[in-house]
């Protein structure tokens, strides 16, 4: 296996890709100030959450996690429009952390590096990051979803699959593309069953 580098605490490796995915991603927050169409709809739903006008807000938009987290973080953020600018911000920059674990696992700390680092500047990520947006969210517990549920098949430890499941659910409420995670799981999972079985 490759040490990457020898010299270099292990950290560096997740931290450094991190730092520079926040600087990219920082400085495209402050030179975009055109709120995307879909951002309007969640802040309003946001509003009527802080308002406690629950039932309007499921009303204008069904699934409330992400209009709900704007207005948690909008109780130490007075702006609507920054407060969700902050959370796609710093939820699409710590993405790398993830795939940083996660390619680690399958491959080493060298391949580790560079996936995360590719991650830190792919474009369409550094896109969406200063929009009001769900997007960010869904990928950031989607990736340590699928990193708990790849832990969970190389250890055979149920609590790895416990986590990939509870970080499917939470991704779930952001966007329902996430029971796709569920539907792989549960097959991957009766395959595992079927052919243990298969060896008694």
């Amino acid at each position: 296996m490759h040490h990457f580098p020898k010299s270099l605490p292990s950290w560096v490796g997740w931290i450094l890709p991190l730092a520079i995915s926040f600087l990219l991603k920082l400085f495209l927050f402050f030179t975009d100030a055109v709120i995307n169409s879909d951002g309007v709809l969640y802040l309003q739903a946001a509003q009527m959450i802080a308002e406690g006008r629950l039932i309007q807000s499921l009303s204008l938009y069904p699934m409330p996690a992400y209009p709900f987290l704007i207005a948690v973080v909008h109780t130490v953020v007075p702006d609507w429009i920054l407060a969700a600018k902050l959370i796609s911000l710093s939820t699409a920059a710590t993405i790398t952390v993830p795939i940083y674990f996660l390619t680690a696992l399958l491959f080493d700390r060298k391949a580790a590096f560079y996936a995360a680092m590719a991650v830190a500047v792919l474009p369409s990520l550094n896109d969406i990051s200063p929009d009001v947006i769900r997007d960010p969210c869904f990928l950031l517990l989607a990736c340590w979803s699928v990193y708990w549920m790849v832990k969970a098949s190389l250890t055979e430890r149920m609590r790895g699959a416990f986590w990939a499941f509870s970080f499917s659910g939470a991704a779930l409420l952001f966007r329902i593309e996430a029971i796709l995670l569920f539907a792989v799981y549960l097959f991957y999972l009766a395959g595992l069953a079927v052919l243990a079985g298969g060896r008694r």
